[in-house]
């Protein structure tokens, strides 16, 4: 028979990384920005109660990461970046051993559809370690294409086998519209 009109509670600490904490100015904590990851079923749900603790997270001293501003490393992949220009001179699957990219034309090229001379690869870029833990590590690169700024962030979490990328460029510093072809001879 099933069970119920009842709920199994397990009582268990799962690992956490603290991303950032904001205190009023007692000292008394007003925000904490953690992550952590659910173990959720095909079909349901799962419920996590958080509750205060007075030490810091244990560091798993297994967890896979590695990050510096121009490289991160799990059990799955090496990234590294070209901090010149932002590009991403490296992904080697660790599983496979197979290099990804080839190093001579690098990876995260961004350029203008308005302008294809516009690249990324033309501008300096500032690459900065913005995140580092023991579940993710991220780093954020800051350019240009042509006029228009753009930040990306690349993560690497411990135990999941994906890259990913969260980029954010703003076309409209440069009066450019991302996404749309624009026909010369129709416009006039």
């Amino acid at each position: 028979a099933g069970k119920s009109g009842k709920h199994e509670i397990i009582i268990t600490e799962i690992p956490y990384q603290v991303n950032s904490v904001e205190k009023y100015g007692n000292g008394s904590v007003k925000k904490i920005t953690f992550l952590f990851f659910a173990e959720i079923p095909p079909v349901g749900y799962r419920t996590y109660y958080m509750k205060p603790v007075t030490r810091e997270p244990s560091i798993s001293e297994n967890s896979s990461i590695r990050a510096s501003n121009t490289s991160l490393e799990n059990d799955f992949y090496i990234l590294e970046i070209n901090a010149a220009n932002g590009g991403i001179t490296r992904i080697f699957d660790k599983e496979l051993g197979v290099e990804m990219i080839n190093p001579k034309t690098p990876g995260n090229e961004l350029f203008s559809p308005e302008n294809p001379a516009a690249s990324s690869t033309t501008a300096r870029a500032k690459t900065e370690l913005v995140e580092k833990g023991p579940l993710r590590a991220t780093i954020k690169i800051s350019s240009k294409i042509g006029n228009a700024p753009y930040n990306c962030l690349i993560s690497l979490n411990s135990n999941i086998k994906r890259i990913d990328f969260d980029l954010n460029v703003d076309y409209g510093k440069a009066g450019l519209i991302f996404g749309q072809r624009s026909n010369r001879e129709t416009d006039r």
